[in-house]
Parts: structure tokens; sequence; C-alpha cells
């Protein structure tokens, strides 16, 4: 019997990284794990009405899998207090980044970043390209890679 090494070990999830600034959102990088991803949301309810998703979706459309992006694109910032501590001030960070971990599935062709129809985004690229307010929105749509 042979022993099993880490080069062998299955690719299990893929870890997504996107950046948000001025330009928008962009994947910044792909990395595959071999430690399995949180189960995500019922694919077969409707997508959640506020804050941002990423959706696996097949070359048909289909969702294979679909999660909330908690604090994917912030809205407010803290800034220190005169006296000491922290206040939470409305405001949107003009660029950051967001990491999802997604299984790696049979069939997944893009991966789909959303904004909720209940969601505002007040980062400079989504104002510009009139995606603050209104339904689902669509921010960024990747392929989901070399398996």
């Amino acid at each position: 019997m042979s022993a099993r090494g880490p080069a062998d070990d299955p690719v299990r999830s893929v870890r997504f990284t996107f950046a948000f600034d001025d330009d928008g959102l962009r994947l910044a990088g792909r990395t595959p794990r071999r430690k399995a991803a949180l189960r995500g949301l019922d694919t077969l309810a409707p997508p959640p009405g506020l804050g941002v998703t990423l959706e696996v979706q097949a070359a048909s459309g289909e969702v294979l899998h679909r999660q909330v992006l908690a604090r994917a694109l912030p809205q407010s910032v803290e800034v220190p207090r005169a006296g000491g501590g922290l206040r939470r001030m409305a405001m949107a960070p003009r660029r950051g980044v967001v990491t999802a971990v997604v299984p790696n599935l049979e069939g997944a062709a893009s991966v789909v970043v959303h904004a909720g129809g209940g969601a505002t985004i007040a980062q400079p690229a989504f104002v510009a390209r009139g995606l603050r307010e209104g339904g689902r929105r669509e921010l960024a749509r990747v392929p989901f890679g070399g398996r």
C-alpha cells in the first residue's frame, strides 16, 4: 500500500479573489483548494433581495451554487473618535478585496457576482455605470477556470 501525498488530493473547492476599485470589480486570483467549501444557499429559492451574492453557474445559466458575500462592498468605514475609540461613518471605500470559496462542481462554467435589488452601492465605479440602485444587478462575470 503506498502513501498518498498532498499532490494526490483532489481539488474540492476554489477560492476566488475579486478586487474592486474605480474601474469596478475584477478577478484578482483563483486558487484551487483541497478543503471543502461551506454549504451555499438554496439554489431553487429566489436570490436574497439585499446584499451581494456570488453564484456558480453552468453554461446553460443554471445556478449550481449560491452564497452571500458578507461585507463584500462595504458602505461604511470605521474612523477614530477625537476622544478615543472608533465610530462608523457612511462612506464607501474606493478599493478593496473580496474572497469567496466555492465548491469545485462538475459543469461549472462561470462565477457571477450580483447586487440584490434592495442593495445600495456607493462605490464610484458602480455609480458611474448606473449600478447604484435598482433591480438585481450583475457586477462581475468570470469563467470558472481550469479544473
